[in-house]
């Protein structure tokens, strides 16, 4: 059975989650954006979600649910001059996975019996991409079926076009934000504040 859980966050299910719970899957419909899911070793997402895949491409080609994408939290945090990557870039580089934000997002990190930092990164991925204008995105927990040579990794142009509105209001600007950009997100992940970024140099 997959199971979700928010941070907390007592949730009333609709009608959504009686289907859900008569395909066997536990999805609460109000559930916060940024929550967590659980499925098990050989146990499928379900169908219609989404999965993006942040561990390094050879490892998410090797194996990773079906219907993902790989994008190393690397390239999704940082540009290559090690600087927090824009959102006009994130969302660019959302569009050549085949994106547009109208998705419920899986982010996937493998199993984590051993945490190198991976659900650190998944956190922040999770809140960028909320603040990006993901319409519902879930941070992966444990091991899950994995197929191989079943994902796929960005296009050189884009396949769609990244359309759901920013969220600008859980943003703002200073002007030496304290920590890293990594360490904000996952503070807003697990109920911090608005995200504190430094103004475009």
């Amino acid at each position: 059975m997959t199971a979700r859980r928010d941070r907390g966050v007592s949730v009333l299910c609709g009608t959504l989650c009686a289907a859900a719970m008569s395909a066997g899957i536990s999805a609460p419909l109000a559930a916060d954006p940024i929550a967590t899911i659980e499925s098990g070793a050989g146990v499928a997402l379900p169908g219609d979600y989404a999965v993006l895949d942040i561990r390094d491409e050879d490892t998410c080609f090797l194996g990773a649910p079906p219907n993902t994408r790989c994008l190393p939290a690397e390239q999704l945090l940082y540009a290559d001059a090690g600087t927090p990557l824009g959102f006009h870039a994130l969302r660019w580089a959302l569009g050549t996975l085949g994106l547009t934000g109208a998705e419920t997002l899986v982010i996937y990190r493998g199993d984590d019996a051993v945490d190198d930092g991976g659900r650190e990164d998944a956190l922040a991925a999770a809140a960028l991409l909320y603040l990006a204008g993901q319409a519902e995105v879930l941070v992966h927990e444990g091991p899950a079926l994995e197929i191989r040579d079943g994902a796929q990794v960005r296009a050189l142009w884009r396949e769609v076009i990244y359309t759901a509105p920013m969220r600008t209001g859980e943003m703002n600007v200073t002007a030496a934000p304290a920590g890293s950009l990594r360490d904000r997100l996952r503070d807003f992940a697990t109920g911090g504040g608005a995200v504190a970024f430094a103004p475009a140099s």
